[in-house]
């Protein structure tokens, strides 16, 4: 470190420090950007998962109410299936469909990804299905109102036909017809239906325009809706007359006539019964059986209704257990559904997030060399201060190792001193044996030489003390004049400052542009010609 160059490393520290300062500044700007953007893209898609959601329970609920209300409407239309071991109520049906929508409405947590689609195409067929037995039973009814009125058609549609038929089939099998038509079997709600997708391998041929059984059932209910309403005015306001429903001889109404016969037939049957039952109660003497088989039948009732109400626990539990084991899916759908969302926002984002990590490395690699060349400039510093006070110290140590030498040559001549004394005041002893003064007179010899060389080496350090005192004094004088320097560089430092900023000021008051495009470009030439260590 040279102090011609004090003033030049000043404006390089300086310009480091503020390229340091920026570069942190584009970081935190850049890890603030990252932030927001992980947070709109979070949001937003939590924003369309949860309206998705809601419309898919909104219509998956829309559609469960259209089956309950068709189902509801059922039961005014067609009787159930006969069952002799198991008697099913309506209630037990409305219960039974209850726990399919259940079924139905937690299917959409499937491994495909499309179960959501399976749930609303089931509730369809569901509601298909309802509808069509619904239809079917107006039908029914329309075609017993035809069989009444012996109204022969020469055409009618398919579904229509269909009726006709199961009436004609029913009264030759009972020779009575029924006011509603009875079911084989209520819909299931995993059966297949107009809704369900198959496969052009699977359709085996069949046209895609074909009618399906609601549609044919829906047209034939207009078109015998339309020909009833045709008739009742047609009677209404006499303008067709069947000739055809009179009879040739009397001209009265044969249909009527005919039901008249029917029904004088039945009641006669009925008396002819109830006769027959009497006279069998009054022939038995006790009626110790009949109230036994009483008691028998309402033992009987009772376990039935004892059955009926194990049977409704028994679903109940089971409709239970089928909503805990929906609530299962629907926790394991809604988990797909997180990693899924977790999966797409991490392929959306971490393009994004790679390059801005490409562009932070880079920043942090310029920060790290900007950071050496400062940790370069101060360990600098550090080792001028740290060999001054090294010098410091020297020159402590031998300040001590004089001072402790000198009090060694006191001692010295303290002993020498009283040595001779005793010398003296013991020598008329040592008269008597020379050899023991010849070794006194040697040993005081070699004190004596000793001593010279003691002195000699005091000499010889107080000369290098000298030495060392005109080193200290004129490293004490470097010293001070690089303090001086570096105050200079200082003050020259503020001025540069205050002149950068009256250039600024003066160039945003002559251009009207911001000043922080003047020093971008002087930034730029600092770090094109400014040498990099």
């Amino acid at each position: 470190l040279k102090p011609g160059r004090c003033q030049q490393s000043s404006d390089c520290a300086i310009a480091w420090a503020g390229y340091v300062e920026e570069v942190l500044v584009s970081l935190k700007g850049q890890q603030e950007l990252s932030r927001a953007m992980r947070e709109s893209a979070r949001v937003s898609d939590e924003a369309q998962s949860e309206l998705f959601r809601d419309r898919y329970r909104f219509l998956v609920d829309r559609l469960k109410g259209e089956v309950r209300a068709c189902f509801f409407l059922l039961k005014e239309y067609v009787d159930l299936p006969q069952d002799f071991q198991r008697q099913k109520t309506w209630n037990d049906c409305i219960y039974e469909m209850e726990v399919d929508l259940k079924s139905l409405g937690a299917i959409s947590a499937g491994e495909t990804g499309l179960a959501s689609v399976d749930a609303l195409v089931g509730l369809l067929n569901y509601w298909d299905k309802v509808v069509t037995l619904t239809l079917a039973g107006i039908l029914f009814q329309k075609a017993v109102l035809d069989w009444d009125l012996k109204n022969e058609r020469e055409f009618a549609d398919g579904p229509m036909v269909e009726m006709a038929g199961a009436v004609v089939n029913v009264y030759s099998k009972t020779e009575s017809v029924p006011a509603k038509l009875r079911l084989q079997e209520l819909p299931k709600a995993m059966a297949p239906g107009p809704f369900t997708y198959v496969t052009p391998t699977q359709t085996k041929g069949d046209a895609p325009t074909t009618l399906t059984s609601l549609q044919g059932r829906i047209i034939s209910s207009l078109r015998e809706l339309t020909s009833l309403d045709k008739g009742l005015r047609h009677m209404k306001f006499a303008e067709r007359v069947h000739l055809d429903m009179h009879s040739k001889t009397t001209g009265k109404d044969s249909a009527v006539e005919e039901l008249r016969l029917e029904f004088i037939k039945w009641s006669e049957r009925c008396t002819q019964l109830q006769e027959s039952l009497r006279s069998r109660r009054v022939r038995k003497t006790t009626g110790g059986m009949e109230v036994e088989a009483e008691k028998l039948i309402m033992k009987l009732s009772e376990k039935e209704q004892t059955l009926k109400e194990k049977i409704t626990v028994l679903h109940k539990l089971e409709g239970d257990w089928q909503s805990l084991k929906y609530d299962l899916i629907n926790q394991r759908r809604e988990k797909k559904e997180l990693e899924e969302k977790i999966n797409r926002m991490s392929k959306e984002n971490i393009p994004v997030l790679e390059k801005m990590k490409y562009l932070l490395g880079k920043t942090q690699g310029a920060v790290e060399h900007l950071v050496a060349d400062t940790a370069v400039l101060s360990e600098v510093f550090r080792l001028q201060v740290q060999h001054n006070k090294n010098i410091e110290v020297e020159r402590d140590n031998l300040s001590n190792d004089i001072a402790s030498m000198q009090q060694q040559l006191k001692d010295e001549r303290a002993m020498r001193k009283l040595k001779e004394a005793a010398v003296a005041k013991k020598e008329s002893l040592y008269l008597r044996t020379m050899a023991a003064r010849r070794s006194i007179n040697e040993s005081c010899v070699e004190q004596e030489e000793l001593i010279e060389s003691i002195e000699g080496g005091i000499a010889e350090k107080q000369q290098e003390m000298e030495e060392m005192m005109e080193v200290i004094a004129s490293k004490d004088k470097d010293i001070e004049r690089m303090k001086e320097e570096l105050q200079r560089a200082t003050k020259r430092t503020e001025e540069l400052r205050q002149q950068q900023s009256a250039c600024i000021q003066a160039y945003e008051a002559a251009t009207g542009q911001p000043g922080e495009k003047l020093l971008a470009n002087f930034r730029y030439v600092a770090e094109t010609w400014l040498p990099v260590k």
